[in-house]
């Protein structure tokens, strides 16, 4: 009988554990995502518009 007990108290436990990590990460995640992702795209996007777009424009204008 404990062991049932035992396993059950064990799932219990889990799920719980899982859903308060989700609650956690649906809080915290996806506002730092956001955040890093803008800080990121606003330097390697600029960089990569530099060095790449602009040199893809000017051949498609250069071209007859």
């Amino acid at each position: 009988m404990k062991s049932v007990k035992n396993q059950v108290r064990i799932q219990v436990l889990r799920q719980v554990q899982y859903q308060v990590w989700d609650q956690v990460l649906d809080k915290v995640e996806e506002p730092v995502w956001d955040q890093v992702f803008e800080q990121v795209w606003i330097q390697v996007g600029d960089q990569v518009w530099d060095q790449v777009g602009r040199k893809v424009l000017d051949k498609a204008r250069a071209k007859p």
